[in-house]
């Protein structure tokens, strides 16, 4: 008699025992796995010391928060009372304090081992997806361009603190005008003449390969605001933002891949336009050697996205001849930096790869230096130009070296008293100054709270 032919439903139950059986064993080496992962990170939590600083995202890390019994009673104490509170006095002291647990959390998110490997695999793993943009950076044509630089908060008519906006920033880019207004009337007076130079954004001077859905009407509206409001107001303004716009389209290297800043490139087409501008004849680009720095800068942008993907950015000082007879002098409180010519190389061995130009011997400091004072050797009678600036200064001040001595002030920092600190009214009375320019990049200009000390 002939073997009975198994029910189709019988076989299909020893099927799914068999597989059951290898996923059984499968499921056992990934938990094993997941396991030994787990433990691994556990460990290293506690062996890799902490850091303090990340010199690839430019920022301070999050030390892990003070544990101790008092912490624990404040905090069990302010939880009792918070069982009484009406739900709006619940939200005010969620503003005032910062719970523990977020503390932990943040300070384990900082802390995670191998953190900037884990970026990079999350923003290339966001590029194979074709999103196009990582951690709110543009990803496009090997650039990383940052759209958002409305950055500080604003406060209603009722008091609550929020983020600003469009609207806020166009005030403070009207505001600003206002005090370069008065400056320049005042200094009218003496023949000091005033001169303002904004610096476009990555995002002004890219507009041509932002993506198509990007709304840059919202970038024009600060740039209406700001030569609508400089020319009603007789300000004598310099555009470098168009001619490096097609310098840009014509795929020369004049603003960084991974930074926010302009290239020495950039800076001496900037530089152009202004001396220009300011009457004087600049020099050739042929009169310059070009010396490279760098070629493993990483800059700001790199460092919210982190990844970079066209590689690291190179940095080139443009030097001329005799430029180490230049003295370069920043007085920081009681710690004075002096060296010859125009650049701390030291910076170079570290991540702020920037502040080689015009950087102070003190880290913390870096190029951000609320007073510069930029002498040619010998030569006392030169004329004296007071630079207002932001960090976009620090690659172009060489350039306008060669023609004038600088007082390059930071508003942000520098803090005039009439005394020790001198107003830019006192400097430009007492110094021999004949021009004052005010160069600025738009995302400072428009989010600067500071520049009202230039009347101070």
């Amino acid at each position: 008699m002939s073997e009975m032919k198994k029910p189709e439903a019988e076989i299909l139950l020893d099927k799914q025992l068999e597989l059951a059986s290898k996923a059984k064993k499968s499921n056992i080496i990934t938990a094993a796995i997941f396991l030994v992962l787990i433990f691994a990170v556990s460990v290293a939590f506690w062996i890799v010391p902490d850091n303090e600083y990340s010199g690839e995202e430019k920022r301070s890390l999050k030390q892990l928060p003070e544990i101790s019994f008092e912490r624990f009673v404040s905090d069990l104490k302010q939880d009792c009372k918070e069982i009484f509170m009406t739900y709006d006095e619940k939200q005010a002291l969620k503003d005032q304090r910062e719970d523990f647990a977020d503390e932990i959390a943040e300070y384990y998110a900082d802390q995670f081992p191998a953190r900037n490997a884990m970026r990079a695999i999350k923003g290339y793993t966001e590029m194979l997806l074709c999103k196009g943009e990582s951690n709110g950076i543009i990803i496009t044509n090997g650039m990383l361009i940052n759209p958002d630089t409305i950055t500080g908060t604003a406060k209603d008519e009722d008091g609550n603190v929020r983020d600003r906006n469009e609207e806020d920033a166009i005030k403070n880019i009207t505001k600003n005008i206002g005090y370069i207004n008065y400056l320049s009337k005042m200094l009218g007076t003496s023949g000091v003449e005033v001169y303002t130079a904004l610096a476009g954004r990555t995002v002004d001077v890219n507009r041509d390969i932002l993506p198509s859905l990007y709304p840059s009407d919202v970038n024009d509206a600060f740039w209406n605001a700001y030569t609508e409001g400089a020319s009603k107001a007789g300000i004598n303004t310099v555009d470098i933002l168009s001619p490096l716009r097609n310098h840009v389209n014509d795929g020369e290297y004049v603003y960084y891949k991974t930074d926010h800043h302009w290239t020495t490139l950039g800076a001496y087409y900037a530089y152009c336009e202004i001396i220009n501008s300011l009457g004087e004849e600049p020099l050739p680009i042929d009169s310059f050697t070009k010396e490279i720095a760098s070629e493993d800068f990483l800059g700001t942008v790199y460092a919210k996205s982190g990844i970079a993907p066209s590689g690291a950015d190179t940095i080139t000082f443009f030097r001329f001849e005799n430029d180490e007879q230049f003295t370069t002098t920043i007085p920081v409180g009681e710690e004075v930096t002096e060296y010859k010519g125009f650049y701390n190389k030291k910076y170079l061995e570290d991540a702020d790869k920037y502040s080689a130009f015009l950087g102070h011997d003190n880290f913390t400091f870096g190029g951000n230096n609320p007073l510069t004072l930029i002498t040619k050797d010998g030569d006392e009678n030169r004329e004296k130009l007071v630079l207002i600036k932001d960090s976009f200064a620090h690659s172009l001040a060489p350039f306008l070296a060669y023609h004038y001595d600088l007082i390059i002030l930071d508003m942000r920092y520098y803090i005039p008293d009439g005394n020790i600190n001198k107003t830019v009214m006192q400097y430009a009375s007492e110094e021999n100054v004949s021009k004052v320019l005010i160069l600025y990049n738009m995302e400072t200009f428009m989010n600067d709270e500071y520049l009202m000390r230039i009347i101070g």
